[in-house]
């Protein structure tokens, strides 16, 4: 659904939307194959925590962040 052929633009959206929750890098099992890293870089990684599904009483950032109609 994020993907357009050529980027997740579910990636961009959250690098382009939502702060920074950290300075370093988090320990991750997946970066070597993670296709928001190869993207985005570590811009992605210093929000992934705050990165979660999508709940009914989601906020309307990131319910705008998802893609989804308020």
């Amino acid at each position: 659904m994020h993907f357009d052929g050529k980027d997740c633009q579910l990636a961009a959206r959250i690098v382009a939307m939502l702060p920074e929750v950290t300075d370093d890098l988090p320990r991750c099992t997946i970066r070597a194959e993670c296709r928001w890293f190869r993207q985005e870089g570590r811009a992605a990684c210093r929000r992934c925590p705050q990165v979660l599904t999508l709940t009914g009483d989601s906020d309307e950032l990131r319910k705008m962040v998802a893609g989804v109609t308020p």
